[in-house]
């Protein structure tokens, strides 16, 4: 029931949201964007990702900003584990402490 209800909800408040945002954005690119969405589903808009060939490069992976958010998952699973021992009151990282030194 819950989940039925989220659905309803992301629904009637989402789809209403999209077609002003299509709205806005074909009066302002006009005949640019109408392209656009013809090559690109507006739900789901992974069909319009181009992939280039070749081999991996670091600089390519840095400039295509996935290797940066594999950088970041770590730095905020840190924080995270942080904040909770700060809001428990314990030093910083002390179960990480434990679990080194068994």
């Amino acid at each position: 029931m819950g989940l039925q209800t989220f659905w309803l909800l992301v629904f009637a408040v989402y789809d209403p949201r999209m077609l002003i945002e299509e709205w806005r954005l074909t009066e302002r690119f006009g005949a640019a964007y109408t392209t656009y969405q013809h090559d690109v589903p507006m739900v789901l808009p992974w069909h319009g990702i181009r992939y280039q060939r070749g081999p991996w490069t670091r600089r390519r992976a840095w400039h295509h900003k996935g290797f940066r958010l594999l950088a970041l998952i770590p730095l905020i699973l840190l924080a995270l584990e942080a904040i909770e021992e700060l809001r428990q009151g314990h030093f910083i990282f002390a179960s990480l402490q434990r679990l080194i030194l068994r």
